[in-house]
């Protein structure tokens, strides 16, 4: 796609799970669509403090961008991509002071967003720590657009070597465990009909990516409520291991008769989160998050 074409639409569906091991759920979501931003971040397992560092990274990823909105400037491709990393880096040093007030360690979150250029559609990107993924998945063909900051990756095992499996679950790279984070950034070219997906490694743990292609092609993605459900439910079948998130944006070329105007959708982003929040921990004053585990 060329500059000057638009697609008019991000359709969007995302779920969160528990998973069948787990007795919280560590996951965060957060959805950005009029700045074409999208996030999944997973706290690190057995971490102090693991549930809050990836509601911390949601809630600070929606407040950069809420001031930059407020300020009214018009923001590029690049500058979007700047305030992710600002967003990450704030989100650093939030993690931290949270940890040194209740005597913690350390804590983290991995944190893989997506962001896509408003004006030339044509394309995107990804910027990433740690293992949770985003792929893409277009005519049929499931692409892995990320690579695990793991021990396994970084030491070039092969992940069909069974012992590699415990490697495979230690982080090299997170949101919170140092005072600024590295992201790796991926371009992404975007065509209408792709179906982008953000997920953490409760899926992809107990899924492969032909599995995952199968059920995207068993379970279409015209309907992303029902594919998103089918796709946390298989990953439960095979064991459940871990909290499953997986966030879902296809790419379309004309907007839904039923589309919602930007402020609303806003407005209903904000309520989710809070409600979600006052759910999870009883204070319904906190800073709005995405849904912990």
């Amino acid at each position: 796609m060329t500059k000057g074409n638009t697609f008019a639409h991000l359709a969007t569906a995302e779920l969160t799970d528990q998973g069948m091991r787990r007795s919280r759920n560590e996951d965060a979501i957060i959805r950005l669509p009029q700045s074409g931003v999208f996030c999944v971040a997973d706290g690190i397992g057995g971490a102090d403090g693991g549930h809050e560092a990836s509601a911390v990274t949601v809630t600070t990823l929606l407040d950069v961008f809420r001031r930059a909105d407020e300020q009214g400037a018009a923001q590029s491709f690049e500058q979007r991509k700047h305030l992710v990393r600002e967003a990450m880096n704030h989100a650093c040093q939030s993690i931290r002071q949270y940890c040194v007030e209740r005597g913690y360690r350390e804590s983290g979150t991995t944190a893989v967003t997506m962001v896509f250029d408003m004006e030339n559609t044509g394309q995107a990107a990804v910027l990433h720590a740690g293992d949770s993924r985003a792929y893409r998945f277009r005519e049929g063909a499931l692409q892995r657009l990320t690579r695990d900051h793991t021990l396994a990756v970084e030491a070039n095992w092969p992940d069909q070597n069974a012992w590699v499996f415990g490697m495979r679950t230690i982080i090299t790279r997170a949101v919170g465990v140092r005072p600024f984070v590295e992201l790796d950034e991926t371009p992404v070219d975007v065509l209408p009909g792709d179906l982008y997906i953000l997920c953490t490694d409760g899926l992809t743990r107990m899924l492969d990516d032909h599995t995952i292609a199968q059920l995207l092609t068993l379970h279409g993605t015209g309907n992303l409520n029902h594919t998103v459900r089918q796709l946390v439910r298989e990953a439960n079948i095979a064991g459940g291991k871990d909290n499953i998130t997986i966030l879902l944006v296809r790419v379309d070329d004309h907007a839904p008769a039923s589309a919602r105007p930007v402020a609303p959708h806003r407005a209903s982003l904000m309520s989710w989160l809070r409600h979600l929040m006052a759910r999870m921990t009883g204070h319904p004053d906190r800073p709005a998050c995405g849904p912990v585990r």
